[in-house]
């Protein structure tokens, strides 16, 4: 087939290279019919050591949690209650977000397990496939041509798990999880053979802190406290008696 004929069936012709032959190759694009409502599920969980103290007063154990189980099984085969846990979702903003009518979805109940549609996740990320880009973007780099829409180059989805055990979250004494559903534009290509697919990257992160009552740096630290009291009292008395 003759390079003009490639072209005038829409197709881009590729020259010979070491030894192989030319072709004629059409690219066409393709979009899926509603794929925002396809559901996104999501199964996420902890697990932290806690180590403090020394000596007699040392104290180390494991604490687990998760939206998939409420109870397991520690080192010694004994069977352990899971903490109760929640997780309140937010948008890119820090604001209260809800998916599938939801802020907060309790874990302590099985089959809750965080589910909604993409639709409603790219909400609380404020992206809007058929809208463009981001302005901050076009600041970035102001003589790239970006696409005209977010669909056609597609989004990550960036999930940010916060797991706490002391939180703000008024009478709930467990793990509290903070889901900060936040977007990242770049370009998301997925290579098969014969095609190029564009879509919604999901990608977890996972921060978080848990903290537990250290009795013996309490001790210590008051201790400490009663001795640095005592001090002026002792260099006033010194300075009495031989100054």
């Amino acid at each position: 087939e003759s390079e003009k004929e490639c072209q005038l069936r829409g197709g881009r012709n590729s020259h010979a290279l070491k030894g192989k032959l030319c072709e004629c190759r059409n690219v066409s694009s393709v979009f899926l019919l509603q794929p925002e409502d396809n559901i996104l599920a999501l199964i996420h969980g902890y697990e932290v050591e806690v180590d403090w103290g020394q000596g007699d007063w040392r104290q180390s154990y494991r604490r687990l949690g998760s939206t998939a189980f409420q109870s397991y099984y520690d080192e010694d085969g004994k069977k352990v209650k899971a903490p109760n846990m929640v997780t309140q979702i937010f948008d890119k903003d820090g604001k209260p977000c809800r998916i599938s009518g939801k802020h907060l979805w309790p874990h302590n109940v099985t089959k809750a397990n965080i589910h909604g549609t993409f639709r409603e996740w790219l909400f609380c990320a404020g992206i809007d496939l058929d809208g463009p880009p981001p302005s901050e973007f076009f600041q970035e780099l102001p003589n790239y041509v970006w696409p005209s829409n977010v669909r056609t180059m597609g989004v990550v989805l960036q999930l940010t798990f916060k797991y706490e055990n002391r939180h703000g979250l008024g009478g709930f004494d467990g793990v509290v999880c903070s889901l900060f559903v936040t977007p990242r534009i770049h370009f998301t290509y997925k290579f098969f053979p014969g095609q190029v697919m564009l879509g919604v990257s999901v990608q977890p992160k996972v921060i978080g802190s848990y903290k537990v009552l250290d009795i013996q740096g309490l001790v210590t630290s008051i201790v400490e406290l009663i001795v640095l009291a005592a001090l002026p009292h002792q260099v006033l008395q010194f300075i009495a008696l031989y100054c």
